[in-house]
C-alpha cells in the first residue's frame, strides 16, 4: 500500500511540474501572413481581391446603368412626341383643333360638284385628291381653314339629310411631317390609320371625328350627329 502511495505522489508531481513547465512558457507571436504559403487556400479566397479592382467594376456597373437610363429617356420622349420626332409634347392635337374649327370655317366656293371641289384644292395646295362620297350627305362647298396659327389645310362641308353639317379636312403624311411641333396625331390614331380598313372613330368633347385614309391622304370629318351611317358607307367603299 505504501509503494502504491508514493506512485500516484510521484505521477502527480511530474503532472503538476508539466503544468507549470507549460503555463510558463514563452509567448509566441501568429506567424505574419507574408509568411503564408501563396496555395493556402484561406489566402486565396480573400487576399486575392484587390482594392484597386473594386472602384473600376463600381464605376463600370454605374456608367452602364447610367447609359440605359438615358435611352430609357429618349425612347420615351419618341413615343411621347409622335413620329415625327420633334420632340414637343406641348403641340396641339389635331382631333382637337378639327373639333374646334369645325363650325368657324369659311366655305370660299358653294358647290354640289366634287369635281370643282377637286380642281379648288389642287390649285391651292397642288394636291390630287379624290373628294370623298360621305352616306348620307351632300358636299355643299369647300374652302381653306387656318387650323392653328401658320398651318391651313384645304377644308370641305357636308349637309346631313338633317341639314346638320359634317366638316372635313384634308392633308397627308408630308404634311404632318412639315408641321411638326405645332400640331401632333397621337401614336394610337396613327397604327389605326395603317390598318387595312383605316377608318377609325374619336370623341372629341360634344363632336365625333372620323378618321380614314386613302393611300397618303388622310381625311378628318367632324360632326355633332351620329356618325355610325359615314362610318359603314366608308368602310363598304374601302
Amino acid at each position: 500500500m505504501p509503494f502504491f502511495v508514493l506512485l500516484a505522489s510521484s505521477v502527480s508531481d511530474e503532472n503538476f511540474g508539466a503544468a507549470e513547465d507549460l503555463s510558463q512558457a514563452p509567448f509566441q507571436e501568429p506567424v505574419p501572413t507574408e509568411y503564408i504559403p501563396d496555395d493556402h487556400p484561406a489566402y486565396d479566397r480573400v487576399q486575392t481581391r484587390e482594392e484597386t479592382d473594386s472602384t473600376p467594376r463600381r464605376l463600370n456597373r454605374r456608367v452602364f446603368v447610367g447609359v440605359l437610363l438615358f435611352l430609357g429617356a429618349l425612347i420615351t420622349a419618341y413615343y411621347i412626341a409622335g413620329p415625327s420626332g420633334d420632340g414637343s409634347g406641348n403641340a396641339p392635337d389635331l382631333l382637337e383643333l378639327a373639333a374646334e374649327r369645325a363650325e368657324e370655317i369659311v366655305l370660299e366656293i358653294q358647290t354640289e360638284d366634287l369635281d370643282e371641289a377637286e380642281d379648288f384644292i389642287l390649285g391651292e395646295f397642288g394636291w390630287p385628291i379624290r373628294v370623298p362620297v360621305l352616306a348620307g350627305s351632300r358636299l355643299v362647298g369647300v374652302g381653306v381653314d387656318e387650323i392653328t396659327e401658320g398651318v391651313e389645310l384645304p377644308v370641305m362641308q357636308y349637309a346631313t339629310a338633317e341639314r346638320e353639317p359634317v366638316t372635313v379636312f384634308v392633308y397627308d403624311y408630308a404634311f404632318l411631317d412639315a408641321a411638326a411641333g405645332r400640331l401632333s396625331l397621337s401614336p394610337a390614331v396613327y397604327a389605326r390609320l395603317a390598318e387595312d380598313d383605316g377608318v377609325d372613330v374619336r370623341r372629341v368633347n360634344d363632336y365625333f371625328v372620323i378618321l380614314w385614309r386613302r393611300r397618303a391622304v388622310l381625311f378628318m370629318a367632324a360632326t355633332l350627329e351620329d356618325p355610325s351611317e359615314i362610318v359603314e358607307g366608308l368602310r363598304r367603299g374601302r
